[in-house]
């Protein structure tokens, strides 16, 4: 029992810190001892003193595993996923706006993000989509050898404009650099730039040709790059 008391009380300056809803409102806690798969737990639902209920994990040996779930201060749905039994994000984890549209859809693996990956706008409508890579990596920090998770972009990313249409495209190369082709596009209508990025740790960095257009569709300028420095500009029909 001591031992659960004492995890509570570590923990719960955690939870009454994460939560942004309203500074205004209390937090009250409640918690029990359950049994589940692996042994007792205890069970803890934090409560905003309307009795609104803010969130309910269930805590084994220090850690977070099982089913999670939180709420807004208004009681509609804020995140629902789960932790495994080494208290690790895993599967898929759906989060909501208030109101109650979709805010995003995540997968993960080993409490990294890994896998299908949506974001959207307030309004419900899809703002951005594409894939999520983890990786193990060893890093050298202090003369000490520390194990660390990268999370990065793969492959193809859309965004889109609050009206549905296409905002830009582009595919990312380990670990979430730009590569090869890439093009954002007008609200409206049409292409506004394109043009490659090259495979660099330094970041984004424009290499070769890139486009730039009017809302009307009519090329501007083209710009010539190396390795992320502009080696030429040529004006086109619709620049001023």
């Amino acid at each position: 029992m001591y031992k659960y008391i004492l995890i509570f009380c570590l923990l719960l300056p955690f939870y009454l810190g994460a939560q942004s809803d309203s500074s205004r409102l209390v937090l009250r806690s409640e918690y029990s001892l359950v049994s589940v798969k692996g042994g007792d737990s205890l069970f803890l639902r934090q409560m905003y003193n309307s009795d609104t209920l803010v969130e309910a994990v269930y805590i084994q040996g220090g850690k977070i595993i099982g089913q999670y779930k939180s709420y807004h201060s208004d009681g509609s749905r804020k995140r629902i996923g789960t932790y495994d039994r080494y208290g690790r994000a895993t599967g898929e984890w759906k989060s909501w706006h208030i109101g109650g549209n979709m805010s995003s859809e995540l997968n993960y693996k080993d409490g990294g993000l890994n896998g299908a990956a949506k974001f959207y706008y307030s309004s419900g409508r899809l703002r951005e989509e594409g894939r999520f890579m983890s990786r193990k990596t060893q890093m050298i920090i202090s003369g000490q050898i520390v194990e660390q998770q990268l999370e990065a972009r793969i492959g193809e990313w859309k965004s889109y404009h609050l009206n549905g249409k296409l905002k830009s495209k582009g595919d990312y190369w380990w670990p979430g650099i730009k590569d090869r082709s890439y093009e954002d596009y007008w609200e409206e209508q049409g292409s506004m730039e394109s043009g490659e990025f090259i495979q660099a740790w330094e970041g984004d960095l424009r290499h070769g040709e890139w486009k730039f257009y009017s809302e009307l569709g009519i090329l501007e300028k083209v710009e010539y790059y190396h390795k992320g420095e502009l080696t030429e500009r040529n004006m086109g029909r619709g620049s001023r």
